[in-house]
């Protein structure tokens, strides 16, 4: 089987396909049935990703996106199982030990009648933090124990797991930022990105809410061994690198480091000045992400020579 009858197995269970990229087509979504093409699939990568609801059927594999459909036969799924089988995978197994939201955890999508909660949300509204956010990211406070005072914005990897989260107080605090004692080596927010899209990478999860789309935060300045893994295995061609001013040579170290992964990748550099991206907004971070220029040779000797 090829893709052409990949991609016609698909429009029959799916509908007619709008074409968004070499390989990735658009689909009516079977799972929140919203009125326009948000379901995208890649007949290369074998990803799947709803922009609406982005469901989590046991595996990025659009295999398991068809398993449960009631008008799919079962000739049409073992050809997609076996076509796609390389890619076909077991959930993974949970260690001992895993990552938990602090026990005094309380969502911010609820009204709570404290004053913990009244500074909670003067705090994110602040930052630029919408209501619509606050759900999207599962943004919750904490009125007492060890992250009494803080903001927790928690992570979730691609299989709908916990696998970190930020707590950032919103009283006066010499300590800013207190973050469970775990490896930083995760994908913070890869529950709510596309590889088969261009990724934007930035600082801290608030600038990856202020940009919205496909962002991933790098929790500092440096690009972890399992994002750059899984940049490669998702053979994503186009990266933005969003990170603050005085990161700049940190900014221009990570588009060579990604460079040198693949010479076919097209690397953005931000130039961001006195603000961060959460500072600035969404609409116009948007205007910068466009106007961003391709990272190369030339320009890296333009930077070394004139910034």
């Amino acid at each position: 089987m090829n893709k052409i009858e990949l991609l016609t197995i698909a429009e029959s269970v799916l509908g007619q396909s709008r074409q968004t990229g070499e390989n990735n087509y658009a689909f009516y979504c079977p799972h929140c049935k919203h009125y326009k093409r948000k379901l995208e699939i890649n007949l290369e990568t074998f990803n799947y990703h709803c922009w609406t609801c982005n469901p989590k059927l046991g595996g990025k594999n659009f295999y398991y996106l068809f398993r449960d459909l009631s008008n799919i036969t079962e000739v049409q799924l073992e050809k997609i199982k076996e076509y796609t089988k390389t890619h076909v995978y077991r959930k993974k197994e949970k260690t001992e030990s895993f990552l938990r939201l602090p026990k005094e955890f309380k969502t911010m999508a609820q009204t709570w009648n404290s004053i913990e909660y009244k500074h909670a949300s003067l705090y994110l509204r602040k930052r630029g933090i919408t209501p619509l956010d606050i759900k999207k990211y599962n943004i919750g406070f904490c009125e007492e124990g060890e992250y009494e005072g803080r903001i927790i914005v928690p992570s979730y990897d691609e299989d709908g797991d916990l696998n970190y989260f930020v707590s950032r107080t919103f009283f006066d605090s010499p300590l800013k930022y207190k973050n469970p004692k775990i490896s930083k080596d995760v994908i913070v927010f890869e529950s709510l990105v596309s590889y088969n899209h261009p990724i934007i990478l930035c600082e801290g999860v608030f600038d990856a809410i202020a940009i919205k789309r496909n962002a991933l935060p790098l929790l500092g300045k440096n690009l972890q061994p399992s994002l750059k893994s899984k940049l490669e295995l998702h053979n994503v061609k186009d990266i933005y690198i969003c990170l603050d001013k005085d990161a700049r040579e940190d900014a221009i170290r990570i588009a060579q480091e990604l460079l040198s992964q693949r010479q076919d990748r097209n690397v953005y550099l931000l130039k961001l000045e006195q603000k961060d991206p959460s500072e600035i907004g969404f609409r116009e971070m948007t205007e910068l992400i466009k106007q961003a220029q391709r990272f190369d040779f030339k320009q890296l000797i333009y930077v070394r020579l004139f910034e």
